[in-house]
Parts: C-alpha cells; sequence; structure tokens
C-alpha cells in the first residue's frame, strides 16, 4: 500500500483587508504578511514585492530583514503593502524565494473582501479579516 504524502504546514499567513490613513483618512486594501513561526528575539521584517497588472495582484516574498532599529521583541515576522483603486475580481499569485507559487481568487467590494478559493495545500494561509499591528 502506497503511503500517503503528508501535507507540508503554512509558512505564511496572508491577510488581505480595508484599512485607511490614520491622518488623511485616505483608503486602501492592505496586504498583510507575516509568518506563522514566531520569533523572540526580533521582530523580522518580511521583504515584498506586490504588483498588479489587470485583474492580478503577485505578492512576491523576497526573504526576512532585521529591522532598522534593532529592539527586542517576539512575534511572526511581516511585511505590509497597501494599494489603492482596487474593486472586483483579482487573481492573487503570491511566490515565495524558492518559487514555489500559490494561487487564489478575492472579491473587493467598498466595504469587504472576500477570499473565493485557493491552493489545495497552501504555504500561505488567506484571510480577509482586518489585522492591527
Amino acid at each position: 500500500m502506497a503511503k500517503k504524502k503528508k501535507a507540508k504546514p503554512a509558512e505564511y499567513r496572508l491577510n488581505i483587508f480595508h484599512a485607511s490613513d490614520r491622518e488623511t483618512g485616505r483608503r486602501f486594501v492592505t496586504f498583510l504578511v507575516r509568518t506563522v513561526k514566531e520569533f523572540a528575539s526580533f521582530n523580522y521584517e518580511i521583504s515584498l514585492n506586490v504588483t498588479r497588472e489587470g485583474r492580478s495582484i503577485r505578492v512576491d516574498i523576497l526573504g526576512m530583514n532585521t529591522p532598522a532599529m534593532i529592539m527586542g521583541g517576539t512575534g511572526p515576522a511581516s511585511g505590509r503593502r497597501n494599494l489603492t483603486a482596487l474593486q472586483g475580481l483579482y487573481t492573487v499569485i503570491v511566490t515565495k524565494l524558492d518559487r514555489e507559487t500559490n494561487e487564489f481568487m478575492i472579491t473587493i467590494g467598498p466595504e469587504q473582501v472576500k477570499i473565493l478559493q485557493g491552493s489545495p495545500e497552501p504555504f500561505v494561509l488567506t484571510s480577509a479579516d482586518p489585522v492591527v499591528e
């Protein structure tokens, strides 16, 4: 009997949600990538490249960096990008350094973001829940 292949655990969380700038009130959609693993020494930063082409949004995870201000802290590494003028159906493609990709669909309305479908064994868990840091 063939052995069942164990699913790899997810490495990242991606939250996509509406937010606004506290000073200007300008609204945008936030793409927040965090590691599942928490770190005990620093609050590492995840380098991201987020681009939009038509109805596709690419989120390239470029690696982790130590923060500019080296202060102790525990928690996941994180990276955030804000995009404006998004409305409707989009394909989101997330790529890691090793070129592994996850692809899923989202719909962005005036007040909410909905995750429609995703990869069967994702390395990134997706959610439309807002995160306050």
